[in-house]
This record gives structure tokens, sequence and C-alpha cells, in this order.
């Protein structure tokens, strides 16, 4: 059986269930819910805002650009603005999802994300539940599931930029290496990328690549390198403050563990 339920979203209240309401961040324009929808391919639609959608189970193709994208359980489909979207569903599909229409600068957290990922959460029922049983469906709760959503999906997103973080100090540990600079390659705010960092790795990017450097230094001195030599390798620019930081970390100056 077909069915497909959408309502607008309501902006009367200025406050819901004692929480006030603000929307110069988020604004939802309304919400819905489709299940086994007519196969075959749809219109080419182009929207000025976003649209994300919750898939719940079957499966159906979606076209973004040149791209072709099949939806399963699980997946989140992010509209995003400006970009064409093709619905090409099979007949019988057995697809259920629901979506969410907004726009807004919290958004913009989905720019970077790919049109499909994947997403967990109860969040198909909980919009199927608003829409069933309201009438007028208000925006304070909507905004509630959106900013899960939005905020579970740009988490993986910003594990992976963390994770490439990681990687480049990895791999330029022996170079002038500035944080600000860094966050600025990575499009992070530096307070912001300070704290996710050590969050995800227990460590400032900073802390991070001064061990790093350490590291490698040590490996580089048990290796037969000279101390001056490992210092300057490694990318510090002060044979000082090279060995001040190597006796905090080892217990002895650069120097001393050569000798011994």
């Amino acid at each position: 059986m077909k069915v497909k339920i959408e309502r607008s979203i309501h902006y009367a209240l200025t406050e819901y269930k004692g929480k006030s309401v603000s929307f110069d961040e988020i604004s939802p324009m309304f919400i819905g819910y489709q299940q086994n929808p007519s196969g075959g391919m749809g219109e080419r639609h182009i929207r000025f805002f976003y649209v994300v959608h919750v898939v719940e189970g079957g499966s159906g193709d979606v076209l973004v650009g040149n791209e072709r994208f099949t939806l399963k359980k699980g997946d989140a489909f992010i509209v995003k603005p400006h970009v064409p979207i093709v619905y090409d569903y099979k007949k019988n599909n057995g697809l259920k999802y629901a979506w969410i229409g907004f726009f807004g600068n919290y958004a913009k957290k989905l720019d970077s994300l790919p049109p499909v990922c994947t997403l967990g959460g109860n969040y198909y029922n909980k919009i199927k539940s608003l829409v069933d049983e309201n009438e007028i469906v208000y925006a304070q709760p909507v905004n509630e599931i959106l900013i899960s959503i939005i905020d579970e999906l740009s988490s993986k997103e910003d594990k992976a930029l963390l994770k490439k973080v990681k990687t480049y100090l990895d791999e330029n540990y022996y170079k002038d290496v500035l944080i600000e600079t860094l966050a600025k390659t990575f499009s992070y705010n530096r307070t912001y990328l300070g704290r996710e960092f050590k969050k995800e790795y227990g460590v400032s990017p900073k802390e991070y690549l001064m061990d790093k450097r350490l590291t490698v230094a040590l490996s580089l001195i048990v290796n037969g390198e000279s101390v001056s030599g490992a210092c300057y390798k490694v990318g510090f620019s002060n044979p000082y403050n090279f060995s001040r930081y190597f006796k905090l970390k080892y217990g002895v100056s650069p120097s001393n563990y050569k000798h011994k």
C-alpha cells in the first residue's frame, strides 16, 4: 500500500514544553514520511533549501548530479541547495523513509558530507509519530530531531577530518607546523580543533606533534644519528629546547641517552 503524509511546520509558539524557540540557526519547513512510493524515474528537482531523508526499509535509487546512489535501511540521504536530484524507484520497492525540509546556518555542517551517509537512531519512527499524532506540527520538536540528526552525521565527518589532521602531523612533523595554520588548512576553528582532537586522541595537536618529534628523535639517536642531527631532522630549531623536552619525556638528556 502506498502512503504519503506531509505536514507544514507551525511557528506560532515562542516556547515549547518550557523551552524557548530560536529559529536563527535552523528553521524547519515541512516534515513527512512515505511508504512504497510509485516506481519509475521522477522529475528533476532543484531546491533552495536542505532536505534530510532517513530510510527505514526497502531500497531505491537517487541521482545526485551525475552520480547514482542506492538507498537502504540505515541510510540518510541529504539534499543540498541548488543540487539537481532525481528519484528513481522500482515498482513495489518496499521503500520506507521520512524527511524534514529546512534551512539555516546550522545546516551548513552538512555541506562537506556525501549525499548518502549511514545513520543510527530511530529517527523514522520519531518523525512518523510526530506527523501521525499532530495535525499541526510545531517547530521545536522538529528542531530537536533535526539537530540530533545533523550532530550525528557531522560528528562522523569530524572524526574523519581529525584522522586527516593526525595523518598530516605524522607525515609533516619535521616541518614548521603552526596549529593556527593547521586549523585553517582543515577549515577548523583553532579552539574547536584543539578540543575535538584531544577528545579523540587524548592529547592536543601541539602535544601530539611534540611527542611524534621526540619519538622519531629517539629512534634516530638509537640508530646512530648525532644529537644535533636528530634535533634538526625532527623539526626543532633550538638544540636547548630539544634537550629540555627530550629530558621531560625520557628522564635523561639526549646526549646522556646516546652515551648510555
